[in-house]
């Protein structure tokens, strides 16, 4: 009986994992090729490390199940810090300056 309690209540804890919006770890040319292939178009969440807005999103609005329904079903989505690995050269080109940004790119 303990073995089944044990199992519901993880599963009941694992359900939010599920419900939130799918960031894959994918570059920018991967990330487009996938929209593409999918009919989808791109969300990029553009952030940076030391930003408090881009924590909050991450931690209290990003996780949400509605909103990860909304975006999983017609995006693929994908983080970058705009510090690091292709992040500047994302920032440069699509000119973010302020953080959180959200880009919506066409395959």
């Amino acid at each position: 009986m303990k073995k089944f309690v044990l199992l519901y209540v993880c599963m009941f804890l694992m359900i939010p994992v599920f419900a939130q919006t799918n960031f894959q770890d994918l570059s920018l040319v991967k990330a487009l090729e996938l929209a593409k292939s999918e009919k989808k178009l791109v969300f990029i969440d553009c952030y940076t490390s030391w930003c408090g807005p881009c924590k909050i999103m991450a931690k209290e609005v990003l996780p949400q199940k509605e909103v990860g329904d909304f975006l999983n079903e017609r995006f693929v989505c994908v983080k970058y810090d705009m510090e690091e690995g292709e992040g500047p050269e994302i920032a440069k080109r699509y000119k973010v300056d302020a953080y959180p940004t959200f880009l919506l790119l066409n395959a």
